[in-house]
């Protein structure tokens, strides 16, 4: 049988999913055989087998070069496994001697020595895991080593083949090093492409950072030796070219980026950045301009298109405005030609004329082109803002800047006049009078200190005209004059805003025509009038009594208007904004549970009348949050149905609540979701990068290249949602209401700390996964990059009343402690696992590997110390700290290490000092009570679920690590009135005890609302049915919380109560 009918039955396996039916078929035929082998790496992956298919590539691609397939293949899970089988395995048993005489008196043959057993893991290195932690092993420079050229593999299928394994696994450098190592042996068109393209994937994963300017720099080879084979194809050669300068381009970028980066170390380092950030701009320039020229045939419009943009872009680059605007001004992008119409979009380029004339101080050039965009565009009001910019430069000798003014005024009057026939108005050009009337006021402001009443009143009297003419027939009138408003508010007096008041006022008349049409344009207006209203109160409060509506009025003109509406099918109907108004007023000022409660009832309403409305349920995500009902608002999230990129941009909106709900296992599911889309949007931006260039698109891959390498791999919401995962994954349990602390996952101090601790440290290498969180948290990082990609936009509906958001510092300052927190709990239990206990009443000189364990601890110790002395949040803080000092403890009982200079290392001192450390723990356990001020009775439920994962349970887990070791040392708690230690270890149980304990009287005193209580306020505006559901509701969501953490806490109280009644026995 040939070759190839012995591979067809493989790839019919494959091809129906029977993996281990493909397994054998591979496995039968010859090693020899590389295709086989490549499909056997890609079943055993599929089979998820990793490290079996890693263990095949390894086979096939050698073990000299391929950096990172070597790494993954020594410190994977299962290389860990074999070292500890190869290290416990009992030695070979030594043949004893003969003796003199055997049976019937003939000497006895010497028994055979046993063959040693194979050994798999004496082939790798052998590593330690506290090694690991302490610097996880990384891409070193050397990641451009491969094997020698003459062996490189260059059948196309079995390429194909090993990268699609390669990429599944993730490991896109060897893909890319995979047919670089091709390229070299056959320089041929389509290696050199696919290995180019390949090393997009590498630059854009956020394991490659360190090397991503090098990567590049290859790739800029890759594309001029593309170049250089394809010159006797024009179109090729040109496409090639454009890569090189594109590539160029790329560089410059990366390393202005990484100007200020502690990774230059040298100043030979530094010398060599700084001439290639010389070398390269021009570089790309020259490259770029040799790619444009005249159209080839068959050259898509597209593609031609890119080229000269990416000239202009290496001409922006270098601030060459005027190279620029000559290039612009050129017969190529005159918009009478058909084909540069084609070429580029007129608007296109007259944007970039007008970039380019202001650059250059041609303001009066510039202002004539942005009058040729209005002229076509009079709806775009950026365009109407850099025409009033260009005239206010034009005319800078005059102070009071109404030259300019006159100038953008009239061209704005032209531009009406002309659309006088028009159907609808046209926004743009009348709210230019706005625009100048608070320029005005600006201008005053900037160059007096203060403002005239006049100008106040021509800015009021402009709103008020643009309102009149909009806010009848457009939604959007409120959000055109907004900025203005708040402006105006800044300088004008409380008499001032009577008169926009008292217009406002006069706009709200309750609908009653019977035109469908004169209906909707009343609410409108009704709706534009309670929006601008509550702009003013919210700057000024003292205006409320007076001038804003009861929220009644509003609910009850929501009733009668929706019920004239027909119902629309996955849409938000256009009297939703009453019920979020009104909500907004019911919320106003210091909300307590009542208001909170009608806040719930109004919003039932609303979702049951438009079930499409995001917003509606936006709002009640927060509503049932501040009423400790995290099961609806729960529920209410997964209606929203959000999905992909909106994981990262909206899940800001859920995490907090269900931490603040106890929601411990729907934290895990949502965070590990937005995980899985970074990991998974890597390869989707490789591939539509790769087709983007492909084809020519220069300017997508470039867009793509820089929202995954700024936007996504910095993700703050990606960083939050690891340390989500950290804190609630000892929470995990197949039944919600099951109270043992990790039972599957987590170092909570129990048996299986051990085993877990080496996954988690194995896993710190994953940059996709929770556990990359520690190696954020150990090395020293500037975080301004890190990217705040939260959709606050679609919380622009609140006015009067704004959830509480945590900002972006507190965010990463709360990761970056659960890292810490998370990081002294593995090297705790790598330490209890290694501990033995002292022997006839003398210590044991410390092992190997407890003494690496020891180091690390304590290395983790005083990283995690100096940030706890940063922390502002005071619970937190003192909380930290008793953790440390209860490492510390751990640390001196079990090494010796921490003990105080110039002291002989015995168990007496370890004693002795233990007890100083554990004092300290009692101290700090004190103030985190007392700054947490339960025990006054201020206390919540959402405090108490937020406080016990981030940092009760990292104290509770230390806490049981500790008094294994102390009970390993003889301190236990049967020694508590012999041994001095053991008694202050009880103290340290009995004020964690006060702590947990008072945590729990929250419980008792969350009491539900009585929603018909509240009947009287609600008597025909909202049905009983609904303010009914919402008191079960709320009543169900607090019982839910009470069942999934209660038990969590009265399980911990009761274990340290025993401490207690040890210590009174």
């Amino acid at each position: 049988m040939s070759t190839s009918n012995k591979i067809h039955p493989i790839y019919v396996a494959l091809d129906a999913n029977q993996y281990n039916r493909a397994i054998k078929l591979c496995l039968a035929l010859p090693k020899e055989n590389v295709l086989a082998q490549a499909l056997l790496a890609h079943a055993y992956n599929k089979s998820m087998q990793r490290y079996k298919a890693l263990v095949v590539l390894q086979s096939i691609l050698g073990k000299d070069g391929f950096q990172e397939l070597q790494l993954e293949c020594q410190y994977s899970k299962e290389a860990w496994d074999q070292q500890q089988a190869a290290a416990s395995a009992p030695p070979a048993p030594t043949p004893a001697a003969a003796s003199k005489k055997g049976k019937k008196g003939k000497k006895k043959p010497a028994p055979a020595a046993a063959k040693p057993a194979p050994d798999t893991a004496s082939e790798l290195q052998k590593w330690s895991l506290a090694d690991h932690l302490e610097s996880p092993p990384a891409i070193e420079q050397t990641w451009e080593k491969i094997p020698p050229v003459d062996q490189a593999i260059t059948d196309e299928t079995t390429l194909g083949t090993l990268v699609i394994t390669l990429q599944n696994l993730r490991l896109f450098l060897t893909s890319y090093q995979l047919y670089c190592w091709a390229a070299a042996r056959v320089p041929a068109d389509m290696f050199l492409r696919k290995a180019y393209l390949h090393g997009l994937g590498v630059v854009v994963s956020p394991q490659y950072v360190a090397i991503s300017k090098d990567i590049l720099a290859n790739m800029q080879v890759l594309a001029l030796q593309l170049g250089r084979i394809n010159q006797q194809t024009t179109g090729s050669a040109r496409l090639a070219t454009s890569w090189v300068a594109q590539t160029a381009l790329w560089q410059l970028k990366l390393i202005e980026s990484d100007a200020n980066s502690t990774s230059l170390v040298s100043d030979e380092d530094q010398k060599k950045e700084q001439q290639r950030l010389a070398l390269l701009p021009r570089l790309a320039e020259n490259l770029a301009s040799k790619c444009v020229g005249d159209p080839m045939e068959g050259e898509l419009a597209s593609a031609r298109r890119e080229v000269y943009f990416l000239y202009l872009r290496t001409l922006e680059y270098q601030s060459k405005w005027q190279e620029m605007l000559d290039l612009l001004l050129s017969d190529i992008f005159k918009a009478s030609d058909e084909t540069a119409v084609l070429l580029a979009p007129k608007q296109q380029v007259l944007e970039k004329q007008a970039e380019c004339m202001q650059k250059l101080n041609k303001f009066g050039d510039a202002r004539l082109v942005f009058e040729e965009l209005l002229t076509d565009y009079p709806d775009n009001f950026n365009y109407w803002r850099g025409h009033l910019e260009c005239t206010m430069a034009e005319h800078g000798d005059d102070e009071s800047g109404e030259t300019a003014f006159k100038i953008t005024q009239q061209f704005a009057n032209s531009v009406i006049e002309k659309s006088q026939g028009d159907k609808y108005p046209k926004r743009g050009p009348h709210l230019v009078n706005v625009e100048i009337a608070i320029g005005r006021i600006k201008l005053m402001a900037e160059k007096q200190g203060e403002v005239s009443a006049s100008f106040v009143e021509g800015a009021t009297k402009a709103i008020m005209e643009y309102g009149g003419l909009f806010e009848p027939s457009v939604s959007c009138a409120f959000t055109d004059l907004e900025s203005y408003l708040v402006t105006v508010l800044r300088h004008a007096t409380d008499d001032q805003m009577v008169p926009i008041l008292k217009w406002l006022q006069e706009l709200r008349a309750i609908p009653e025509s019977e035109d469908a049409a004169e209906i909707r344009r009343q609410q409108r207006s009704y709706i534009f009038s309670v929006k601008m209203t509550h702009k003013i109160v919210a700057e000024r409060p003292a205006l409320a009594d007076e001038w804003l509506p009861d929220w009644k009025d509003l609910v009850r003109t929501w009733k009668k208007t929706h019920s004239m509406e027909a119902p629309i099918q996955k849409e938000s109907l256009p009297g939703d904004d009453l019920i979020l108004l009104a909500i907004q007023q019911v919320l106003r000022g210091n909300p307590d549970v009542s208001a909170f409660f009608i806040a719930a009832v109004l919003v039932e309403a609303g979702v049951k009348n438009s079930p499409s409305n995001a917003t509606l349920k936006i709002a009640a995500l927060d509503i049932y949050s501040r009423l400790n009902s995290a099961s609806r608002a729960w529920a209410i999230y997964q209606e929203l149905q959000i999905k992909h990129i909106q994981l990262d941009t909206c899940t800001f909106l859920i995490l907090p609540i269900l931490l603040s709900g106890g929601f411990y296992q729907e934290i895990l599911k949502v965070s590990k979701g937005l995980l899985m889309l970074h990991t998974s949007v890597v390869r989707e931006a490789c591939e539509f990068m790769g087709r983007a260039m492909d084809n020519g698109i220069l300017s997508k891959a470039d867009e793509f290249m820089f929202f995954q390498r700024d936007k996504m791999t910095n993700s703050l919401s990606a960083m939050e949602a690891t340390g989500y995962i950290l804190d609630s994954a000892p929470f995990f349990a197949h039944d919600v209401k099951d109270a043992s602390l990790g039972i599957a996952h987590g170092i909570v101090g129990g048996e299986s700390d051990f085993e877990r601790a080496c996954d988690m440290v194995i896993e710190v290498r994953n940059p996709f996964g929770a556990l990359s969180l520690l190696g954020r948290a150990l090395v020293a990082t500037a975080f301004d990059s890190i990217s705040d990609n939260r959709d606050q936009s679609i919380l622009d509906y609140e006015t009067l009343y704004h959830r509480q958001l945590s900002s972006r510092e507190d965010i990463i300052s709360d990761s970056i402690r659960r890292g810490h927190s998370h990081s002294l709990l593995i090297r705790a239990s790598l330490c209890v696992h290694y501990t033995k206990g002292p022997k006839k009443g003398k210590i044991v000189k410390p092992g190997e590997e407890l003494s690496r364990c020891s180091r690390v601890l304590m290395a983790g110790i005083e990283a995690a110390k100096v940030f706890c002395d940063e922390l502002t949040n005071p619970i937190h803080a003192h909380l930290m700290n008793a953790q440390l000092e209860l490492c510390r403890t751990l640390l001196i009982a079990n090494s010796g290490f921490g003990l105080a200079e110039g002291v002989d290392d015995s168990l007496e001192e370890r004693e002795k000092q233990s007890l100083l450390h554990l004092g300290n723990a009692v101290q700090f356990v004190k103030r985190a009570t007392d700054s947490t001020q339960f025990l006054e009775g201020k206390v919540d439920v959402a405090g108490v679920c937020r406080l016990l994962p981030g940092s009760i349970v990292p104290v509770f887990a230390t806490f049981r690590m500790c008094s294994e070791i102390l009970e390993l040392f003889g301190w236990g708690r049967r020694k508590l009135k012999t041994k001095q230690v053991s008694a202050e270890f009880a103290k340290v149980a009995i004020e964690l005890s006060v702590l947990v304990k008072a945590m729990l009287a929250a419980f008792s005193s969350d009491k539900v609302p009585d929603g018909m209580s509240l009947f009287e306020d609600l008597t025909g505006i909202i049905e009983e049915i609904v303010i009914k559901q919402t008191s079960a509701r709320v009543a169900f969501g607090r019982q839910e919380t009470q069942t999934r953490v209660r038990p969590h806490l009265e399980n911990m109280s009761a274990f340290l109560d025993s401490f207690e009644t040890a210590a009174d026995n």
